[in-house]
This record gives structure tokens, sequence and C-alpha cells, in this order.
């Protein structure tokens, strides 16, 4: 399976060379396998959940040898306003991507966002 997605109508941002893409995206899959589903959104609703100015945006897309999960796909970091006008323009071309969005961390997550092509969740830790 190859992951033919891109990003190419997002503006990203350089992930340092020391930051695991592989290891980001398991940590928001990580967090939304174990948080609690606090909200289910809209795409207009995110304008007011996206708090802070800097974001990973990982293209969930997993693949599994046995009980091993393996990521395929790409994790990229971008600025709010970038993150927020590339979903509206994704979702009106109809190319939305099941997505897993999260504040830039350095060890784990404060929440993260589960998009789909249909719906939006919001998953936090108590």
């Amino acid at each position: 399976m190859k992951n033919e997605y891109y990003f190419n109508l997002l503006v990203k941002k350089e992930i340092p060379p020391n930051k695991d893409h592989e290891d980001i995206f398991f940590k928001m899959f990580e967090f939304v396998m174990g948080g609690t589903l606090y909200e289910s959104s809209s795409l207009d609703s995110l304008k007011d959940i996206l708090c802070e100015e800097s974001y990973y945006i990982a293209h969930n897309l997993v693949t599994y040898k046995g009980n091993k999960a393996i990521f395929k796909g790409k994790v990229v970091a971008s600025e709010k306003e970038n993150l927020v006008s590339f979903l509206y323009k994704s979702a009106e071309l109809d190319d939305l991507r099941a997505l897993l969005i999260a504040p830039i961390f350095n060890e784990k997550p404060k929440y993260v966002i589960y998009l789909t092509e249909d719906s939006c969740h919001f998953y936090h830790k108590n």
C-alpha cells in the first residue's frame, strides 16, 4: 500500500530532524485508543477547539503485520490558520482523508482530534 497523500494544499513547517515521525503518530494513535471522546464535532467547530498555534497532522494510514501496527502515512506540522484553511479546501475538493491532529508536543499530546471523511472527534485524557 502506498501513501500518495502529500498534504499539497497545506503550508507546512519543518519538523525538527530529531523528531521521529512514526513516534509522533503512534503517540497520537495511542492517545485516541485510550482517550475519552469529549465531543463529536463538525469541521466548522474546529476553529473553536484549535487554540494552540502549531499542530502535528498525521495521515492515519496503518497496516498490520501480525499484531504489529506499521505506520504508512505521513506526519507534517503546520500553523493553526494554515491547518484550518487546508481542511476546508480539502473538504471542498472532496479530498479529506483520515487524519490525527494534535498540538505540537514533546512527551504526549494534550488532546487529539480524529478527523475522517464524515466526522470529527475530540479526544482528551481526564
